[in-house]
């Protein structure tokens, strides 16, 4: 298989508005949800420091050219409704532009889409309401899971499980998190942040300005962090400062208070209040359970078509998966009939197209599918095992949907939002075309966008030996230096035994490992071993208790420029060309609908800055090449 660059415009755009990407979706779920999800950081804030007197009267925020507002309180009511774990994500004066944007973009072009009158075409119209059934049906089983909650003990019964699954044996922390979007202060920051002392110091000196942004998270389990993350505080320890890690468009610092055990907590009133909102998808997926035994719903596996347990626990990575693997499964899917079967429920039957048209995709081996496996350590079988999954829990739950609920005057609100969000869409799929000239283009700039050095840049395949002590690991580079064995045979034996110790992570590129270990490896020759010994975090890669490491260069070969003859890589970028169009005819609409934001001419706001929002807010969609 060869072995292509990511399409770095699309990592860009990723790394770019993750954070944004999450904000807009957080408003999205919870203006359809109303009330479920985790308390949001402006919450926290305002209820500690402000009271309802210290609030300045309602402003315009965004005003229109036909005279009409979205005023700041508006702007409050939905920065309310932003978890906590996003908005921390962001600084305040970032979080209210893109609200703002948000809000004023949702309004104009609802407005255009409706008028347009894209939803009378009968097949539109349809798939509307087929969306907006599966909305209701998923809400009305989270009112079902909400009452088996609410039964005495079952609430304490579901955390007991948890816990001895997700938390014992491992760490809680307790931080300051620090985002900015600017760089310069980050590094600033981390070398002025001693200690609590020169923390306090630090953020009453950068807050006050706006470009810095702190919040307190007490113990909080190390699941809740990435694993770059978790390294460095648990290396770090007690009153120390790590990052800067980047995310998005902010720069993040954590300065640590404690590390301690997870601790089995008392389900108090509160907490259980706090907890109820984390399980509720636990016991909605019990009451699908239910439903699948009762309507006898049945999934089968994609490679060998057996029966499959819909509901079994997604299994935990051993080791990171390597390109080869991925490449291995990909073939697997080659040639497998669209028409074949992977659920069924009643006269239903969910084939592969199905899940194709789930994800939007041409084949079962795209890039997107591939990026879903790497970015979450999850087998690609798994992820398309689970679209099918997905698909049957609709199938169930609609047919099972009661009628009063959907029409209920609670439920009906609700759903007047999601009616708007995929009018939107419908007009976007329907009014926005491109070429494959405009194809050919989005590939022109992607590849002149890249550093020369990037172009003749190398992939590295490595393998991995780890070792419990750093004595263990010299004494068999000893052994390695005075020729009395190869690496070969010390990795052999670390991969046999049980637990293993050896990891093959096929070929690497720059951006897969951190700056120190690509230095490592630059520096080391093909089919040689790196002559020192490096401390790796062996939980990254599947090693329990074993964090030092020989390093095996075993070969490095150039990097593949992406094709457009490659049909993965060309339907990457043909996404890139539909949202710059969509993005520009955005762009025009607002121009013409929107006056000013935050006391700004829209019209003389950087189009770049512009450009870069509406690419994060706007919906996706799927358009026919004409």
């Amino acid at each position: 298989m060869r072995k292509r660059i990511v399409t770095k415009i699309a990592l860009n755009m990723l790394m770019t508005c993750c954070v944004v990407s999450f904000v807009t979706q957080a408003m999205a779920e919870a203006e359809a949800k109303k009330g479920v999800g985790t308390e949001s950081l402006v919450g926290q804030v305002e209820k500690s420091g402000k009271d309802k007197s210290s609030i300045k009267p309602s402003k315009p925020v965004v005003v229109f050219t036909d005279g009409t507002v979205i005023t700041d309180e508006e702007i409050r009511e939905k920065m309310e409704e932003v978890p906590e774990a996003v908005a921390s994500q962001m600084p305040l004066t970032d979080l209210k532009k893109m609200i703002a944007f948000k809000m004023a973009y949702d309004r104009v072009m609802t407005t255009i889409a409706k008028k347009s009158g894209i939803t009378e075409k009968k097949e539109i119209k349809e798939e509307i309401e087929k969306r907006l059934k599966t909305f209701a049906a998923y809400a009305h089983a989270e009112q079902e899971a909400s009452k088996a909650a609410a039964k005495e003990g079952a609430l304490q019964e579901k955390y007991d499980k948890q816990f001895e699954r997700d938390f014992k044996g491992t760490k809680e922390f307790s931080l300051v998190a620090i985002a900015t979007t600017d760089e310069k202060i980050a590094n600033t920051l981390a070398k002025e942040i001693k200690d609590e002392k020169t923390l306090k110091e630090a953020m009453q000196q950068y807050e006050s300005n706006g470009k810095v942004k702190s919040m307190a998270m007490n113990d909080k389990p190390q699941a809740a962090f990435p694993p770059e993350v978790t390294k460095e505080i648990l290396k770090g320890g007690k009153g120390a400062l790590v990052g800067p890690f980047r995310t998005g468009g902010s720069v993040i610092l954590f300065y640590i208070k404690d590390i301690h055990d997870a601790i089995k907590r008392e389900l108090t009133p509160e907490f259980a209040e706090a907890y109820k909102k984390i399980a509720i998808k636990d016991f909605v997926q019990d009451y699908l359970r239910d439903l699948y035994k009762k309507k006898k719903a049945r999934q089968y596996d994609l490679i060998t078509k057996k029966e499959i347990d819909p509901f079994a626990e997604i299994p935990k990575k051993e080791a990171p998966e390597t390109d080869d693997g991925i490449a291995k499964k990909i073939e697997q899917l080659k040639g497998l009939p669209d028409e074949q079967i992977m659920a069924e429920v009643g006269d239903k039957k969910i084939t592969i197209a199905d899940v194709k048209r789930l994800y939007k995709i041409k084949n079962l081996g795209d890039e997107m599918i591939v990026s879903l496996a790497k970015q979450f350590g999850i087998n690609i079988l798994t992820i398309l095992n689970q679209a099918a999954k997905l698909q049957l829990d609709e199938e169930v739950l609609t047919t099972t949907l009661d009628e009063k609920f959907m029409n209920s005057a609670e439920t009906s609100q609700r759903i007047e939002t999601i009616r708007s969000r995929e009018t939107r869409h419908a007009w976007y799929a329907d009014n926005i075309k491109i070429t494959p000239q405009d194809i050919k283009r989005a590939y022109e700039e992607y590849i002149q966008s890249i550093p020369e050095d990037a172009k003749n840049d190398h992939e590295i395949a490595l393998k991995l030996a780890f070792f419990k002590t750093h004595e263990d690991a010299a004494a068999s580079k000893k052994e390695i230096q005075d020729g009395n064995k190869n690496f070969s045979q010390i990795y052999e034996q670390k991969t046999t035994n049980k637990p293993k110790e050896g990891v093959d992570l096929g070929y690497v590129r720059q951006g897969n490992v951190s700056p120190e270990f690509w230095q490592v490896l630059k520096k080391t020759k093909s089919a040689t071993c790196y002559g020192e010994i490096v401390e790796l975090n062996g939980e990254q890669y599947g090693v329990t208790g074993c964090n030092y490491a020989l390093v095996y260069v075993a070969d490095r070969r150039p990097i593949q420029l992406p094709s457009l003859a490659n049909e993965n890589e060309r339907s990457q970028f043909q996404k890139m060309a539909e949202r710059k169009k969509a993005v520009e005819v955005t762009n025009a609409h607002m121009e013409e609908r929107i006056k000013t934001i935050n006391g700004i001419e829209y019209k003389n706001m950087a189009k770049a800055e512009r450009s870069q929002i509406l690419a994060s807010i706007i919906e996706p969609f799927t358009i026919a090449v004409k």
